[in-house]
Formats: structure tokens, sequence, C-alpha cells
């Protein structure tokens, strides 16, 4: 089972909440006011939202069902769990190579690794999309 968001564009409205929910899900706390004032290392968003002239949207892991990511890392670090991308962050050593093959532009350069959207892996749905104002993110299973 693959696991995708889509992104409405006639919906989306580029109010970046779906980063804010997103920021928060991954952070130490769990507390938006925690996470954003007084949490040290702020952990970013694992999607992005990009908008140009009138057109926005969400840039998220589209779980390839051949993903280059996975063979171009050579240390073993991306896996496909249950039709979701992942990365153990214990293994990437931060070489970048995933980050030059993802044809999405949806695996990101942390400081020292490379992160991208998990999808919410534990939760039924991910957080973005339960949060968006207009319903432009939309959750596919296939």
């Amino acid at each position: 089972m693959k696991r995708r968001i889509i992104c409405d564009e006639d919906f989306c409205i580029g109010c970046r909440l779906c980063e804010v929910h997103c920021t928060v899900k991954h952070s130490k706390s769990g507390d938006i006011l925690l996470a954003y004032k007084f949490e040290n290392e702020k952990e970013p968003p694992r999607m992005s939202f990009e908008q140009k002239d009138y057109s926005c949207g969400s840039i998220v892991c589209m779980n390839c069902k051949d993903p280059l990511c996975i063979k171009a890392c050579s240390m073993g670090a991306i896996k496909i769990e249950e039709g979701t991308v992942l990365i153990d962050n214990e293994k990437c050593v931060g070489c970048w190579m995933c980050i030059m093959v993802c044809p999405f532009g949806a695996i990101k350069r942390g400081e020292k690794k490379a992160f991208k959207c998990d999808h919410c892996f534990n939760e039924e749905i991910p957080i973005c999309v339960l949060n968006c104002p207009n319903k432009a993110l939309i959750y596919e299973e296939d």
C-alpha cells in the first residue's frame, strides 16, 4: 500500500499551517508554544510549501514505487515500510545522494542528515492533512 499526500492548488491559500503543524508534530514537546519559542533545536517541517505567482502547494514525498533515493543510499538508511519511504537517522551519514536523485525535491538537507515527510507514519492521517483549513491537502492510499 502506497501512501501519498496531494495538494489541490485550487484550494491552497498559502497559509503554511501545514508546515506549522508538521514542525509541532515532530518537535520534542508536541506543543506549539514550546516548539516555536523554547525548544533550542526546532524541528524543520518535514514537508514544505512553495508559492509561485498565484499558484501554491506542498512538496512531500510521493513514496515512489521504485524509489531512486533507496538505490542512491550506500548506507542502507532509506527503506520502505508499509508503503512509506523512511530515512533511518541512525544510518544516515549525510552524503546527500538521496537529495540529488529525488525527482520531487521532497528530501531536505538537515544540519548533518537528510530528512523528509514521513506521512506521520504512526498516525492514521497525516497532521498536515487534518489541519488544512481549506482541505487542500488530500491523503491517499493505494
